[in-house]
Parts: structure tokens; sequence; C-alpha cells
């Protein structure tokens, strides 16, 4: 009888099929001064995001990139980055030798990877996806050090391109796109890259997740999802996905994929 007990306290925390998750989108389409090129469709793409993720999700927040950095940066994110359990972030990205960043509007400011730290505060952060060009390229073996303080606050997912993204006609339906694949129960890993998939751009992606050990790590990129209303506990905040953090967050897995179009 005591697994039959176990199982029925498991299932009092798994998240309904059907529950309504958070959402956070940060956007821009401009920038102070020019100090930046201007992204000419990068409204319409957050747009149609909110739109269709909207219909079954609560939007937590959808707010420009304005004097923004310390509410991304373990500073003062809990008043919102870290209300949304996916938050998408699209602006212009790079890396140096110790960090990633994103660009912000303001002038020459820049959020910095090794100043961030997601999922310990207020709701917790459980995916972060960067609509930006290089945040996760590798050329130089640095990656996971660049982003693994702000994996080790116990975010689950991170995703990212590995060079740089194209902003065109073909490019303003990848938020829908990615929306869709989430709500189809695709593996969150899997739903990044069906987002650019038919945008005819030809992007390198990358999604990266930490846990104890390279398995479960790797398990985690397999099988972790959005909604799964056939086995709920495939859901990515059921107990099976517990947060790792700090010491428990020691292995780092990152799948790429090539050339997706």
């Amino acid at each position: 009888m005591k697994p039959l007990f176990y199982l029925s306290l498991l299932l009092l925390f798994i998240p309904s099929a059907a529950s309504s998750h958070r959402v956070g989108v940060w956007c821009t389409n401009s920038y102070e001064n020019g100090w930046q090129d201007s992204i000419y469709s990068e409204y319409e793409r957050c747009d149609a995001l909110v739109d269709d993720i909207g219909d079954t999700d609560t939007i937590q927040f959808y707010a420009p990139i304005d004097g923004a950095k310390s509410w991304i940066e373990e500073t003062n994110d809990q008043w919102m980055t870290e209300n949304g359990d996916l938050v998408w972030i699209t602006t212009h990205g790079g890396y140096g030798y110790n960090d990633a960043n994103l660009c912000m509007w303001d002038e020459d400011v820049y959020v910095h990877s090794t100043d961030m730290r997601l999922g310990d505060d207020s709701y917790g952060t459980s995916i972060f996806s960067m609509y930006s060009c290089e945040t996760m390229n590798n050329d130089d073996g640095r990656r996971v050090l660049r982003w693994m303080n702000a994996l080790e606050g116990g975010l689950r997912l991170l995703c990212g391109s590995i060079n740089d993204l194209v902003d065109s006609y073909w490019t303003i339906n990848d938020g829908v796109r990615y929306s869709n694949s989430l709500q189809a129960t695709v593996p969150l890993a899997y739903a990044w890259r069906d987002a650019f998939v038919s945008n005819y751009t030809h992007e390198d992606l990358a999604v990266m997740a930490c846990s104890t050990t390279f398995g479960d790590a790797t398990w985690r990129l397999n099988n972790m999802r959005w909604k799964c209303p056939y086995f709920p506990l495939y859901v990515f905040n059921s107990p099976i996905f517990p947060r790792r953090r700090d010491g428990d967050c020691n292995s780092f897995v990152t799948y790429e994929f090539e050339n997706v179009y």
C-alpha cells in the first residue's frame, strides 16, 4: 500500500493539465539616440506571441526595456522578471570573454549574464527565452561559465541563439510558432527550435539545463513541457522537475539546433 499512498500524495502537487501559467515579455524595436540598430518587426513579433499565448495563459507583464536592467538582473528581478514562469526577451545581444549581454534601450547599457540569477525570487522564472543574437555562442568554450550564475538560481531552461538572428518578414511569426509548439505539448527544448522552423533564415539555436547529473539534465531537456494534458507529471513545474540550485546545479547540458529553417 505504501507506493499507492506515495502516489496519492504526489498527485496532490501535480499541476492541472489545463492550468494557466504566467508569461512575461520584454520587447523593443528602437534604442536611445540610435545607439543600436532598430529591429523593425519586433513589436509585431511580440504582439503576436502575447495575443496567442494569452488565450490560455496569464500575461504577467508586457513591457519595454527602457530602464529595465535592474529588473532583469538579480538586483530587482523580483519585481518583474521573476514573476513569469516563462519570460521572453527580444533585443540585440552578444557575448564577451566573461559574460553574455543583452542590450537595453538606454544608451550603452547592457544586462550581463553574470549579474543574473533566475528562479529564486518572487514567483520564480522557469524558462528564459532570448530572441537575441549570439547570447549562447560557444566558439571559445565558455558558454557554461557565462550562464551558470543565472541557472544556479533554479532556472529550469535557458533558450537563445548561437549566432546572429535575422529580422525579416519571414520571422514575424516566430513568437506565434513558439506559442503553438508550447501549447502542442512539444518538449520545451524542441518548442524553441520549432519557433524558427519555416522562417527561411537558417538559424543556429541552443537550449541549456542543469541538474545534479548529466543524465537528469538531459532527461529534463527531453521531457519538460509547458502543457501536457495526457500526463501532467511532465509539466515543467511538476514534482519530478524540482528546481536545481547552487550545488545541485553542477551538470550543464546544452542542445544545439543548427541551420534551422
